[in-house]
């Protein structure tokens, strides 16, 4: 992911982690929805919440299981540049699930 004004080492961070708990369900057998839920569940929450009380930066994520992609939406919502605050970086990446986690072992 190349940097974009009003974001970057955060969101790459969280897409790590995001692919460790997937890493890491695969291994308990939890699916990969199930995962996810964790952080759609909480944006959700944020995207509710007034501004000012919700988190400044956070992210939903959607999983193509038939393209075999993670589709990251990173949510700005104290951006510079944007007139409301709200803005939006969506990252796709390949996410074959199995092979990538056979390949740590």
């Amino acid at each position: 992911m190349n940097i974009i004004l009003g974001f970057g080492s955060t969101e790459r961070e969280e897409q790590q982690k995001v692919k460790e708990a997937l890493v890491a369900g695969w291994r308990e057998g939890i699916p990969a929805r199930d995962v996810l839920d964790r952080w759609n569940t909480q944006a959700d929450r944020y995207d509710k919440m007034p501004r000012g009380q919700a988190p400044s930066r956070y992210t939903r994520i959607y999983f193509f299981e038939h393209e075999g992609t993670l589709r990251f939406h990173h949510v700005n919502r104290d951006h510079a540049f944007s007139p409301d605050g709200w803005a939006l970086l969506v990252v796709d990446e390949p996410w074959i699930g199995k092979r990538e986690t056979e390949a740590d072992q």
